[in-house]
């Protein structure tokens, strides 16, 4: 079991700590650009819960990916406004947390259509955030 604990904390020590784009560069199919895990408060009565998230973005336009990237400060404050403000209980459901990932979706285009003069079809080029990691202590 210490081995496994080991190997756990030695793979995630490998892994980037930078956003990367996974995919070809002008890649015409959809590619992930993986954020750095967020780690927030959540309300819940009286005690404190944290709410540690992975997640990544699906875009399918080269110079969106780019945007994702290059805005991420804008995206990450984003994020963490929406996460901090979420309820631990309602995110114990399928249906929470669900509603959490469209809400993620929704602002990581909001940040982009904002930073950048995209259009209405590069915005939809955002077509899908993922939970790659979701714990709630």
């Amino acid at each position: 079991m210490r081995f496994l604990a080991f190997l756990l904390l030695f793979v995630s020590g490998i892994a980037p700590a930078a956003p990367s784009i996974s995919g070809g560069g002008e890649n015409v199919g959809a590619a992930y650009v993986a954020l750095d895990p967020f780690v927030v408060n959540l309300k819940d009565g009286t005690r404190v819960r944290f709410m540690q998230v992975k997640m990544q973005v699906m875009a399918s336009n080269p110079t969106v990916q780019e945007a994702v990237t290059l805005h991420m400060p804008a995206v990450r404050d984003r994020l963490i406004m929406l996460f901090a403000h979420q309820d631990a209980a309602a995110l114990r459901t399928l249906q929470g947390r669900e509603g959490l990932r469209q809400e993620a979706l929704t602002a990581v285009q909001g940040v982009v259509s904002e930073v950048t003069t995209t259009t209405p079809k590069q915005k939809a080029a955002i077509e899908a955030v993922y939970f790659t990691d979701f714990v709630i202590q």
